[in-house]
């Protein structure tokens, strides 16, 4: 039992209070990440259920009717009567998503035509 008391007179408290607040102080912050991150994923997730806004329905609808891009054509037109035939909005995920497509498509036409146009000059 002494030999453990004696232990405890050879030991710097002040060194150990230093190193006990950083090891607080890192604790502390990795829960403050984590809960930042947290609370981002929530939010994000969140806000991508949130129905659509009317300048996106007037877009999703002039997809839908111009057919620019047979891609987005489609898609707009799935998305569309998707969200009919469950009486629910189309929400901001399925929005950019149609979005993502329907760049894609401008990106394949353009691409194609600086082929062709380049396959012209040769």
């Amino acid at each position: 039992m002494k030999k453990n008391v004696t232990l405890f007179t050879h030991v710097d408290f002040a060194q150990l209070s230093k190193q006990h607040l950083l090891k607080l102080t890192d604790y502390a912050q990795h829960i403050l990440v984590a809960m930042l991150i947290l609370m981002m994923l929530a939010w994000g997730l969140s806000s991508a259920q949130r129905p659509i806004n009317a300048q996106q329905q007037q877009h999703l609808h002039a997809l839908m009717t111009q057919g620019l891009y047979p891609d987005s054509k489609e898609a707009a037109l799935y998305l569309f009567e998707q969200a009919r035939s469950t009486q629910t909005a189309v929400n901001q995920f399925q929005y950019f998503k149609l979005l993502r497509v329907h760049h894609k498509g401008q990106q394949r036409i353009h691409f194609q035509q600086a082929v062709e146009a380049e396959q012209m000059h040769n």
